[in-house]
């Protein structure tokens, strides 16, 4: 948000402000969609957070997991919420001021206008959707990240069969070209600056020309098949987190991690989250007692100074529950 607060978003669906001065942190209320909620007692977390140009409004999840819901920065009141999607929201990103879209794991995307009214429980409707194909969605075509290319007035959609779309948001989001993916298996995030799109996978972090559609570079990830779980770009620089819980940093020049550590016999290339919190339930004790459980880096931020990294996450495996939170 600032140099002083950090927004954040958990699996448990709470949207947290943190200070990081004070060490203090206020939960924010979010705003219920849709009347009837079908997914009562289903909890699937907040999994995008994105802020308008103008650093005025931000776009999240609301109370139901396959809703939206949009907040003003300054005091975090609700403004509207939206409904349309049928399965859990994976990436929210704006447009404008004004306008952002949403993808869901239904494998469809709709496009959203923020109104100017201060009706906080207003549940609006989409200004255009993609086709919600049943065939897609029963055989678990999901959409994962979506992100903008305000040059090209597109948007790029990442879905989990190894595919990257690029989509006309203002034509009923047709369909312009789509890049066929190297590294296809457990696709989970992406990046994108100019006319570079990253994506995370399984094993592997891979780099596309958004022009050309042509690989620019696919580079090994630093948590063995644990995945790449979190991109972000800071200049020429890319971050990434890991499922095991290393944070590395990919010259985009070079194409190389940077070594942070010479004085080994191998130069260390990444740094590891620490300990965190973790709560030692039922299938903790029953599956892994006595194990080390390392926090996956699910998110991760720079400030506008690009001196400080916010990193956050918790354990990967199902059915563990825990937190980690870190400024570097």
């Amino acid at each position: 948000m600032d140099e002083k607060r950090v927004l954040v978003g958990t699996k448990c669906n709470h949207l947290l402000v943190l200070d990081v001065e004070n060490n203090t942190c206020q939960e924010v209320e979010l705003p219920c969609g849709r009347s009837v909620p079908d997914h009562a007692g289903i909890v699937a977390g907040i999994h995008s957070i994105d802020i308008n140009p103008s650093r005025t409004l931000l776009a999240t999840s609301a109370q139901h997991p396959a809703d939206c819901a949009v907040l003003r920065l300054e005091d975090m009141r609700p403004v509207q919420a939206y409904s349309v999607h049928q399965d859990w929201i994976f990436g929210v990103c704006w447009l404008a001021d004004d306008a952002f879209v949403s993808a869901s794991r239904d494998s469809t995307v709709a496009l959203w206008k923020v109104s100017d009214t201060d009706d906080d429980s207003f549940n609006a409707k989409p200004l255009a959707r993609s086709e919600f194909r049943l065939e897609d969605f029963a055989r678990g075509k999901k959409f994962r990240d979506v992100k903008y290319d305000p040059r090209n007035e597109e948007i790029f959609v990442l879905d989990t069969e190894g595919f990257l779309l690029k989509m006309d948001p203002t034509n009923n989001f047709k369909i312009n070209s789509t890049i066929v993916l190297r590294n296809d298996k457990e696709l989970t995030c992406m990046a994108m600056t100019d006319s570079l799109v990253c994506v995370g996978s399984q094993s592997f972090v891979t780099a596309y020309d958004t022009r050309s559609k042509e690989m620019v570079f696919d580079v090994k990830g630093c948590d063995n098949s644990l995945g790449t779980r979190s991109l972000n770009f800071q200049t020429t620089m890319l971050t990434c987190g890991g499922g095991q819980g290393h944070i590395s940093f990919l010259d985009l020049r070079t194409q190389r991690y940077l070594d942070l550590d010479e004085t080994g016999r191998e130069p260390k290339q990444y740094y590891t989250t620490g300990r965190g919190w973790l709560d030692k339930n039922e299938v903790y004790y029953s599956y892994f007692q006595g194990r080390t459980i390392p926090n996956a880096c699910y998110t991760q931020c720079w400030d506008q100074s690009g001196t400080r990294l916010f990193a956050g996450g918790g354990p990967l495996p199902f059915g563990l529950r825990g937190c980690y939170m870190g400024i570097w």
